[in-house]
C-alpha cells in the first residue's frame, strides 16, 4: 500500500492541476506527457454496473464514463480511469498488455468488439472488484486529485464528443450492450 501511495503522490505532484479545474484539461496535459491524446465520452451504463472504462486504441486513449450522473461524479470517474492510465503507462512504459488483466469483464469485452484485432485495443478495462490492488491505486489517484481541485474553481459545463467514427462505434455498441433505457 505505502508503494501506491508512493506512486499516486508522485503522479499528483508532477501535475499542473488546472485553475478553474477542467477534467478535460488535465487529460490533454497527461496525454502531452504520454505522447497520445486522452478523449473523454459519456455511455449510458444501467446501475450496478461499472460506471467507466477505458480503452488503449493505440494512437489514443478513450475514457467513457456513465453519462446520467454528476458532472463531479463525472469527473472522479473519468480521473479514476485516468489513474488507470498512469499505471499502465509506468509499468512497462508504453502502456502495452499482454491481454486484459485481471477483472475485466471478458464476456462484455468479446461482445464490444468481437471485429477488432486485440492489437488494436490492446487493454479494455472495466473493472468491479475493488479490492484488486489497480483499483485501489486509480481510486486514491482520483480521490487526491479531487481534492487538490476541491480548492480550487470548476470549470464551464462541458460537451463531449466522440473523437473518431470508431469511438463513437464503440460508445453505441456499450449503450447496446447494456441494453439500459431510461
Amino acid at each position: 500500500m505505502e508503494q501506491v501511495r508512493r506512486r499516486c503522490e508522485r503522479w499528483i505532484d508532477s501535475l499542473d492541476i488546472p485553475e478553474p479545474f477542467d477534467v478535460q484539461a488535465l487529460c490533454a496535459q497527461v496525454g502531452n506527457r504520454l505522447g497520445r491524446s486522452i478523449y473523454l465520452m459519456t455511455i449510458a451504463i444501467p446501475p450496478g454496473e461499472a460506471c467507466g472504462l477505458w480503452l488503449d486504441m493505440g494512437s489514443a486513449y478513450v475514457l467513457f464514463v456513465h453519462e446520467r450522473t454528476s458532472r463531479l461524479h463525472q469527473d472522479a470517474i473519468a480521473l479514476h480511469e485516468l489513474g488507470h492510465v498512469l499505471a499502465a503507462n509506468e509499468s512497462d512504459g508504453s502502456g502495452a498488455s499482454a491481454g486484459p488483466p485481471e477483472g475485466v469483464n471478458h464476456q462484455l469485452l468479446r461482445r464490444l468488439v468481437p471485429d477488432v484485432d486485440p492489437t488494436t485495443i490492446r487493454r479494455m478495462l472495466c473493472r468491479s472488484v475493488y479490492t484488486d490492488p489497480g483499483e485501489i491505486e486509480a481510486e486514491m489517484f482520483a480521490s487526491w486529485v479531487m481534492a487538490r481541485a476541491s480548492r480550487r474553481t470548476w470549470g464551464p459545463p462541458r460537451t463531449w464528443t466522440p473523437p473518431t467514427p470508431e469511438a463513437h462505434e464503440i460508445a453505441r455498441r456499450l449503450t447496446t450492450t447494456f441494453e439500459y433505457h431510461s
